[in-house]
C-alpha cells in the first residue's frame, strides 16, 4: 500500500487525511498545492494555468499529466486531487498503478459549510475551521482565493459530472467524509494497517 490515490469533492478532507499519513512516511502530493505554488511563483507554467484555476475550471489534461507525473518519484505517496476526469485517469494509469484508491464521500451542504469557514496555513498548508493562527508554525492563517460560493458551486458541479466514470474505472474504498476527522482517519488507518505491514 505504498501508492495511494485520494478522490473526493473539494472540502471533503483529502488534504487533512494525507497530512495525517505523513507520520507513516507518505509524501503528500496535492495537485491543488502544486498549481497554486506555480501561480504564486509566477512561473511560465503558472501563467499558463492561472485563468483556469481562478475561474474554478480544469487545467488542460496534457499540462496536468506532465506536471503530476514529475512528482511521483517517491517510494510512498498519497496523490490528492488528480485525476478529476476519466480521460485523466486513463492517461495517468499509463504511468502509475495505485495500490488503493480512496473515495471520500460527503454531501454538498457539509462541504459548502466547511469551505466557507476554511482557513489555511500559507506555510504548511494545514486547514482549519475559522481559526486565526496555525498550531504548527504560528503563521497567520489565510483564506484561499478559490474558496467563494460561486467558484465552489462550479467545482462541485464539475466533480459530480465526472465521479460516475471514475467509480467505474477504479475499484474504490469508500469512506464517509462527513464523520469527524479522527473517525475518518481511524477507518483509513485500519484498512491500511490490515493490508500493509509497514504501518503499525
Amino acid at each position: 500500500m505504498n501508492k495511494i490515490l485520494f478522490i473526493g469533492p473539494p472540502g471533503c478532507g483529502k488534504g487533512t487525511q494525507a497530512n495525517i499519513l505523513k507520520q507513516y512516511s507518505y509524501v503528500h502530493i496535492s495537485s491543488g498545492d502544486i498549481l497554486r505554488k506555480e501561480i504564486q511563483d509566477n512561473t511560465k507554467f503558472g501563467l499558463m494555468i492561472s485563468e483556469f484555476v481562478s475561474s474554478g475550471g480544469l487545467v488542460p489534461d496534457d499540462l496536468m499529466i506532465n506536471r503530476i507525473t514529475q512528482k511521483l518519484n517517491h517510494e510512498k505517496f498519497v496523490l490528492d486531487g488528480f485525476p478529476r476526469t476519466i480521460e485523466q485517469a486513463v492517461k495517468l494509469d499509463e504511468f502509475v498503478k495505485f495500490d488503493v484508491v480512496v473515495e471520500f464521500v460527503c454531501n454538498s451542504d457539509i462541504i459548502i459549510n466547511r469551505i466557507l469557514n476554511r482557513t489555511i496555513c500559507p506555510t504548511c498548508n494545514i486547514s482549519y475551521n475559522n481559526a486565526g493562527i496555525c498550531n504548527v508554525d504560528g503563521a497567520e492563517l489565510i483564506r484561499r482565493a478559490d474558496d467563494d460560493i460561486n467558484k465552489l458551486k462550479k467545482r462541485l458541479s464539475l466533480y459530480d459530472s465526472n465521479i460516475g466514470s471514475l467509480r467505474k474505472f477504479y475499484n474504490m474504498l469508500k469512506i464517509d467524509a462527513s464523520l469527524p476527522v479522527h473517525e475518518v482517519s481511524d477507518i483509513l488507518l485500519s484498512y491500511l494497517k490490515e493490508h500493509n505491514e509497514s504501518i503499525k
